[in-house]
């Protein structure tokens, strides 16, 4: 029986049931329409340090669209273009070769473009991804799961590695975003941090988001939680969360001496500050009213660029129902089929260690959920989302 009552704080209620099943340590949310805060809190297990002011997060894949709006930054100022061959710019990915099943290798059929990278159709691999050859090989290089590399490092070893698939034959979540963050630095002549700071961080006042975590706001940084490691293989389970905290630090470290950056993730953050950035990509503005790019770079970024013959999208063993891909990440289709509550025109991402946010133009509503927990079966975000749309029908 629903015992839900009309305007109920959906979010609160469901962070809660998690919190009291153990699932999460701690989770942050928030809610925004119309520019009012519909739902905001912070909870957490009686034992958590996790109800100090503003924590810290690492967001993993959450780095990625920020990544991706520089790039359409660069784009609205003719520096770069969806069609224009990565080779331009590493010349060692313009005779890679592709993984043709059975141990063997075939030429690239066509050239890997920039448009390939940002929608993650230019055949490149995740190593925690299953039943992929290339991802094995990206496990045993280590390519996700230790922060020993530089980025052109790792950018390095790509090179040697074949694809997984043709450019713009398959969607498959990849490395690509951390080939684009050195596309980037090849374009500017900027280290991709100071890319970031420059063109992001400093015009939306994110103060507390960088690759690293000084040290008097140490005491704020959360612990991780978790099953898996991030280059660890996924492996499908219904087993719930089992509150284990982990030491990530070799794969993604604190200090800003390690040097450590990727494209792909590596980014440390707090919900205010990627509240900032999820300003920008509802508007195309600062908070303060500050243009990033114009009109048109705007409305393309927000584009579906999958074909339907390369739907659903599949991450693992998660298909993305309904759900299309634009040039910062998901964005929905076709609300029937998908799990949980959304509308036409819905888009954001998530990080590995249950940060999740949505952006929903044509309602005028932002929402962000932000924990630590690596491997989570109990998928955050959906929940969070899916409670947001129905306590919005509820008031509608």
């Amino acid at each position: 029986m629903n015992t839900d009552t009309p305007n109920q704080d959906k979010l609160q209620v469901q962070a809660q049931s998690l919190i009291d099943a153990s699932q999460f340590s701690s989770i942050e949310w928030q809610l925004v329409q119309n520019g009012n805060i519909l739902s905001q809190g912070l909870v957490s297990t009686p034992e958590a340090t996790a109800s100090i002011a503003s924590p810290i997060y690492r967001i993993y894949s959450m780095t990625k669209p920020i990544v991706s709006l520089v790039a359409v930054q660069l784009m609205a100022e003719k520096k770069l273009k969806l069609s224009d061959q990565v080779k331009q710019f590493i010349p060692a990915l313009g005779s890679v070769q592709v993984d043709s099943g059975n141990g063997k290798h075939e030429a690239l059929a066509t050239p890997i473009s920039i448009e390939h990278l940002l929608t993650h159709t230019a055949g490149f691999s995740y190593d925690f991804l299953p039943n992929c050859a290339v991802a094995e090989r990206y496990r045993e290089a280590d390519i996700s799961g230790g922060a020993n590399k530089s980025l052109a490092e790792v950018i390095g070893l790509l090179t040697t590695m074949p694809l997984a698939s043709q450019p713009g034959a398959q969607w498959r979540y990849s490395v690509a975003t951390d080939v684009l963050a050195h596309v980037l630095e090849n374009v500017t002549g900027m280290a991709l941090p100071d890319l970031l700071n420059a063109r992001v961080f400093k015009p939306l006042g994110m103060n507390d988001t960088a690759f690293y975590v000084p040290a008097e706001k140490l005491d704020r940084l959360l612990p991780m939680y978790g099953s898996r490691e991030l280059g660890q293989v996924m492996v499908e389970s219904d087993q719930p969360n089992t509150l284990n905290e982990m030491d990530v630090e070799s794969a993604y470290p604190h200090r800003q001496d390690s040097g450590f950056y990727r494209g792909g993730h590596g980014l440390f953050s707090t919900l205010e500050d990627y509240i900032k950035f999820m300003h920008v990509l509802k508007t195309g503005a600062t908070p303060d009213g500050q243009t990033m790019f114009d009109t048109g770079s705007f409305d393309n970024m927000w584009a579906n660029k999958i074909p339907d013959s390369l739907l659903p999208m599949v991450l693992g063993f998660n298909e993305l129902g309904g759900y299309g891909w634009n040039l910062f990440g998901r964005v929905m289709q076709n609300p029937a089929q998908c799990e949980f509550k959304t509308s036409v025109g819905e888009g954001g991402w998530a990080g590995a260690a249950s940060t999740y946010f949505w952006v929903d133009r044509d309602n005028d509503l932002s929402g962000i959920a932000m924990s630590q927990y690596l491997g989570s079966n109990p998928h955050l975000g959906a929940l969070m989302q899916h409670a947001a749309y129905g306590m919005l029908a509820d008031v509608g």
